[in-house]
C-alpha cells in the first residue's frame, strides 16, 4: 500500500477537472497537485467522441492538453486509477489497489455515467452506451459484423451517434419516446424541418415509441416496440442514449449531502469541509446541467476556491449546437418551456435556403431562440441573453443585418 499527500487532489480529468487544474495553476504554480482518473487516457474533449466514432474527429484537437502540458506545470497524473472510498474526516481517498491519498483540498469532478432505462433484456450482447473513448472503440469493433442498428433516444447525442453508425455503413433507426425530435431545443416547426434533414441523411425515425423488450438469444437481434404482439425492428446492435446519472455514490457514502447530484453552493463547496464538486457530478441551484461549457466553468470556480480565492459560478442559459448530418442547428434557452408558456415569438423561414430563425420574448425582453441552416447569428443570440434587449433590437441584429 502506498500513501501520498497533496495540497490539492482533483478526482476526474474531463471538463470540470481540467478547468480546475487550469485555474489552480494560473493562481498558484507551487501547490502540490494530482489528478486522479479512472480512465487510462489523458483528458479529452468528450463531445468529440461521436466524431471519433467514425474517425471524423481532428486528432490534434481531441485531447485537452498534451502530456508535456501537465509535466511543465508539475501536475501529477494517476490515470486508470479508481477511487473506492472517501473519508472526509481524515481527508483521505482510497483506491481499488489499496493506495491512499491524503488531501488538503479535494475537488470532485468525477462526472457522470450513462443512464440505462429498465428495458427488458437490455443486458444482451450488442447493446452499448457511449461515454468514453473506449466505448467508441468497442462499438467500432462490433459494428464490423453488423448491418442494422437501433439508437434508443432522439436527443442531441443520440442523433450524433446515429450519424456515426450510419457512417460506419449501418442501416440506422432512431427510436424516440417524445412526439418530436429535440423537444427542448426546437419548436414543432423547427423539429419538423430537422426531422426532414435526419431522414434525408438516410436515418429512419420513429417517434412516440413504446419499447417492450430486446429480442435475441445471447446477442440482440431486434427491438420489440408497440403494444401486444407489436412490431420488431431488426437490429444486431443497439445504442442507448437516454441521459446521464451523476457519479455521486462516492460522496454519498462519505456522508456528503447529495440530491440528484452532489449539492454545492455557488462557490462549488460541498457540505464537507475543504471538499468541492464541479461539473456533471454537481447539483447547483437545483440543477444538474451536464453540459461541457458549464462544467468547464464550474471547474474553474472550484479550482479558484481550492487556492483560497473568492469565485462564484454565475448561472448561464443553456445552449446547444448540432453540426452533423449536413445540418447546423443552434438553440438557446428551454424552448419547450417557452412554447408551453405561450411566449411571444418572431419567426423567419426561407424555404429556398433552408434558413429558419425564431426568437422568444418574455415581458418584451429577448430570452432565447433557434437558428437552423446556418450558425451566423448564434453568437449575437448567445451574447444578447440577459442584456434586457427588446424585440426591435433583436429583429435588427438577427433578421435584418
Amino acid at each position: 500500500m502506498n500513501k501520498k499527500s497533496y495540497d490539492i487532489i482533483i478526482l476526474g480529468n474531463a471538463a470540470a477537472g481540467t478547468g480546475a487544474a487550469e485555474s489552480i495553476r494560473a493562481a498558484s504554480p507551487d501547490v502540490s497537485l494530482v489528478m486522479i482518473s479512472s480512465e487510462p487516457e489523458l483528458g479529452y474533449f468528450r463531445p468529440m467522441v461521436s466524431y471519433y466514432l467514425y474517425d471524423a474527429h481532428k486528432p490534434n484537437l481531441f485531447y485537452l492538453h498534451s502530456q508535456d502540458w501537465y509535466e511543465e506545470r508539475n501536475i501529477e497524473l494517476c490515470l486508470g486509477t479508481t477511487v473506492t472510498e472517501l473519508l472526509p474526516d481524515k481527508k483521505l481517498l482510497r483506491t481499488s489497489e489499496g493506495d491512499e491519498y491524503v488531501y488538503g483540498k479535494l475537488i470532485l469532478a468525477n462526472g457522470s455515467r450513462n443512464n440505462v432505462p429498465p428495458i427488458r433484456n437490455i443486458d444482451k450482447t450488442g447493446v452499448f452506451t457511449v461515454r468514453t473513448k473506449k466505448d467508441a472503440d468497442d462499438i467500432k469493433a462490433y459494428a464490423k459484423g453488423v448491418q442494422e442498428a437501433v439508437v434508443i433516444g432522439g436527443g442531441l447525442l443520440g442523433l450524433e451517434f446515429a450519424w456515426g453508425l450510419k457512417n460506419l455503413g449501418l442501416d440506422v433507426t432512431v427510436l424516440e419516446i417524445a412526439d418530436r425530435l429535440l423537444p427542448r431545443q426546437l419548436d414543432h416547426e423547427g423539429s419538423r424541418l430537422f426531422e426532414e434533414g435526419v431522414i434525408n441523411a438516410g436515418i429512419k425515425v420513429r417517434k412516440e415509441v413504446k419499447i417492450q423488450e430486446l429480442i435475441g438469444k445471447e446477442a440482440v437481434e431486434g427491438v420489440l416496440i408497440g403494444d401486444g404482439a407489436g412490431e420488431i425492428i431488426n437490429a444486431q446492435m443497439v445504442l442507448v442514449s437516454a441521459g446521464v446519472k451523476p457519479n455521486k455514490e462516492l460522496a454519498e457514502a462519505a456522508g456528503i449531502e447529495c440530491n440528484r447530484g452532489i449539492l454545492v453552493d455557488a462557490s462549488m463547496k460541498t457540505s464537507a469541509g475543504d471538499v468541492f464538486a464541479a461539473g456533471d457530478v454537481a447539483e447547483v441551484g437545483g440543477f444538474v446541467y451536464g453540459l461541457w461549457p458549464m462544467s468547464l466553468e464550474m471547474g474553474k470556480v472550484a479550482g479558484s476556491g481550492a487556492v483560497g480565492q473568492d469565485a462564484v459560478w454565475k448561472t448561464t442559459v443553456p445552449s446547444s449546437i448540432f453540426k452533423s448530418m449536413n445540418m447546423q442547428v443552434f438553440s438557446i434557452g428551454d424552448i419547450m418551456t417557452f412554447e408551453s408558456k405561450g411566449l411571444r415569438n418572431i419567426t423567419d423561414y426561407d424555404k429556398a435556403s433552408g434558413s429558419y430563425k425564431k426568437l422568444y420574448f418574455e415581458d418584451g425582453v429577448y430570452v432565447g431562440g433557434i437558428q437552423m441552416g446556418s450558425l451566423n447569428k448564434s453568437g449575437v443570440m448567445q451574447k444578447s441573453i440577459g442584456k434586457n434587449i427588446n424585440a426591435a433590437q433583436m429583429i435588427e441584429d438577427v433578421f435584418l443585418k
